[in-house]
């Protein structure tokens, strides 16, 4: 069964949990609670939500998940920013930690690394306000999203 076809079934109070299951404040490992936010990598190619607001200084948390939250065991997704499409000021992000988008693409299409494998995480603390566009590398056509950072 798809996402579609179990929203359907189960009707909008469903809906409502569903839908805010990519907004999720995590804590950190050591129990002191943190900002992140989760961006969940879907089965379908998609980074849910798209599009996200956070503060300065939050860390937004990319996972790789199956159906209804279940962990894919699916091919792996990457987040990739695009270089041009980032703050002046920012520093470049992309899973695998490569330090340009063509160092990402090459990484990722030779084998060196940069996906991210069903249950998988890759996260990025955002310090920078401004506009941050990025895409998974082999969905590349369709799966893209756009972060916001906002000033404290």
């Amino acid at each position: 069964m798809n996402r579609r076809t179990f929203l359907r079934a189960t009707g909008t109070s469903s809906l409502v949990s569903v839908g805010l299951a990519g907004c999720t404040t995590l804590g950190s490992s050591d129990g002191v609670a943190s900002d992140e936010t989760l961006v969940e990598m879907t089965p379908d190619d998609a980074f849910e939500p798209a599009e996200l607001t956070v503060s300065s200084g939050e860390t937004v948390v990319w996972k790789t998940v199956g159906y209804l939250g279940v962990d894919a065991l699916t091919a792996d997704h990457t987040v990739t920013a695009y270089e041009d499409d980032i703050p002046d000021d920012a520093a470049y992000f992309a899973s695998g930690d490569f330090s340009s988008e063509q160092a990402a693409r090459d990484g990722y299409t030779s084998g060196d690394g940069g996906g991210v494998d069903g249950g998988d995480t890759y996260e990025y603390t955002f310090d920078v306000p401004g506009r941050y566009e990025y895409f998974c590398i082999p969905h590349e056509a369709h799966m893209t999203g756009v972060i916001v950072v906002e000033d404290n």
